[in-house]
Order: structure tokens, then sequence, then C-alpha cells
């Protein structure tokens, strides 16, 4: 009788330990599964700032001059944010803000104001280099055909 009771006292010690050990695994599970989220986050967060800033040579409130082909020259600011994307342009003493649009590759922006009434602008930028063009309001012509205005190249 009394091993039996040293044997069932053993067991219960041994099963004590092992319910202690599973507890301090689940507690160090836990722990890396919130490490591997913060980590998850922090790279969501990074990438999000990369895409802002790849492809384009634009970064948030980034000021970029750009020597245009026609002798003018052209200022762009850039301003990204978690929510949005936009540009606000100086060219020939005006100034225009716009929207950012899709395009195929770079960034493209445009505005319903162009320099004159019946137009808007198109600012498509890649790298170091952009095209302004007119946007025809009056959808008489694709958006492939918009005349180009002046090609640009960023000033180093």
């Amino acid at each position: 009788m009394q091993t039996t009771k040293a044997h069932m006292m053993t067991f219960l010690a041994v099963l004590i330990g092992l319910t202690a050990c599973s507890d301090v695994n689940n507690e160090q599970r836990e722990v890396d599964q919130n490490q591997a989220s913060n980590n998850a986050v922090t790279q969501t967060v990074d990438s999000v700032k990369a895409a802002l800033e790849s492809g384009n040579g634009q970064s948030a409130g980034n000021i970029v001059t750009y020597s245009c082909d026609n002798g003018k020259s052209l200022q762009a600011e850039y301003i990204n944010s978690q929510t949005s994307r936009s540009a606000r342009l100086t060219y020939d003493g005006k100034s225009f803000d716009m929207y950012s649009t899709r395009a195929a590759s770079g960034a493209k922006y445009a505005t319903e104001q162009g320099l004159n009434a019946e137009d808007g602008l198109i600012w498509w930028s890649q790298r170091d280099e952009g095209m302004l063009m007119t946007m025809i309001l009056d959808h008489s012509v694709n958006a492939e055909d918009y005349p180009i205005l002046t090609k640009c190249t960023e000033d180093k």
C-alpha cells in the first residue's frame, strides 16, 4: 500500500511537471506567434513605404525640378500619404493640383485644369523623365493619342 501511494505521488508529481511544461510551451508559442505578427506588420509597413518611393524616384513631399525639351522648366511636388497620392506641378508660371491616375508604368497625374479652359493636363513620369500632355476633355481623342506638350528630364 505504501508503495502504491509512493507511485501515485510520483505519478502526480510527473503529471504536474508535464502540465507546467505544457503551459510554458504554450506561453512560448504565443510569444513566438506575437513576434511573428509584429514582424509581418513591420514588413507590411516597410513594403508600403517602399512602394510609395519606388519606380519613379518619388518620395513623400519630394520636390523635383525638370528641364523640358521646349526650353521651359517644370517643378513637381509629389505628395504621398497612406491613403492617396497627388502632385502639384508648376509649369509656365502656373500651378496645377493633380490627382494620381492609373499608369501602366511610372506615375501618372491628371487635372481638368490645363493651360487653356478647354483642356486638362496629364503629367506622366518614370524614373528621371516625364511627359506633359494635353488631356482633351471633350472625349474626341483616345487617351493614348493625347498630344504631348513637352518631354522633360530631371535636373541633377
